[in-house]
């Protein structure tokens, strides 16, 4: 009678334990959902967007960049440090070439208190020149041609000779040796020259003649040449302001005109 309570208690534990070992072993069931896979959880962060080639693998795009436009130079050589000396024995030697480059021609305009006049003079030679003037009202109009010591006069039409030459009102190059306090102020372009700029003062009176102001001149970098004077009358001195411009290579015949 003892024996098979005791067998029995055995049995059950072995069951029990049976039991529990099936329950670990079978698979359980959830609810939650399935994780998404490496590749596409896991994304690098900051790449650039890659552009498919026609093998199908991507290569990244060019990065643009904004190439900056080369700055404007008026010369790229070095540029000669002037002094007062330097500066007006460049001013001078530009104008004592003119008698080395005819022909050329001299554009100027005078402004004075009652009228502008435009002078245009085509030199030839030093003492053969033709020169036009017209006033702002057109109406005033003056032509004169210049051959040594004669000068020809148009008047209603016709050549008048005179037996003295005229020196054209726009001759400032026999003045700028007695310029005054000549300095080097920059550098310009006028008409696609680059020119160094000076400035100047005049002061020149005698009886007939005053020239007492200030003034500058564009000397050409490259063949120092003129090519721009600007002259400013003193404050109590009557007289014209002047802007001339320069132009060289031009085709001049001057001939004695027909009276």
């Amino acid at each position: 009678m003892k024996y098979y309570p005791i067998l029995s208690g055995k049995v059950i534990q072995i069951l029990i334990l049976a039991c529990l070992i099936l329950t670990a072993c079978s698979p359980v069931s959830t609810n939650l959902p399935t994780p998404a896979s490496t590749a596409i959880a896991t994304r690098p962060s900051n790449t650039a967007t890659l552009a498919p080639t026609q093998t199908g693998t991507a290569v990244p795009l060019p990065t643009q960049t904004a190439t900056p436009a080369p700055s404007p130079t008026l010369s790229p050589t070095p540029l000669p440090t002037f002094t007062a000396a330097t500066a007006k024995t460049t001013l001078v030697a530009a104008f004592h070439q003119l008698a080395n480059v005819y022909p050329f021609r001299i554009t100027d305009t005078e402004r004075g208190l009652a009228d502008v006049i435009d002078v245009t003079t085509d030199y030839a030679a030093a003492d053969r020149y033709h020169t036009t003037s017209v006033g702002k009202s057109k109406s005033d109009l003056n032509e004169t041609i210049t051959i040594g010591n004669k000068t020809w006069w148009k008047i209603n039409g016709k050549w008048d000779p005179t037996t003295s030459g005229a020196m054209p009102q726009n001759n400032f190059w026999g003045y700028i040796p007695k310029a005054q306090s000549v300095a080097y102020t920059g550098q310009d372009i006028v008409d696609g020259v680059a020119c160094f700029i000076f400035s100047f003062k005049l002061d020149i009176q005698s009886p007939g003649l005053d020239l007492v102001g200030t003034g500058k001149a564009w000397v050409g970098i490259s063949d120092g040449l003129p090519h721009q004077f600007d002259f400013f009358p003193g404050a109590h001195i009557t007289g014209d302001q002047t802007h001339q411009i320069y132009t060289y290579g031009i085709t001049v015949d001057i001939q004695q005109p027909v009276p």
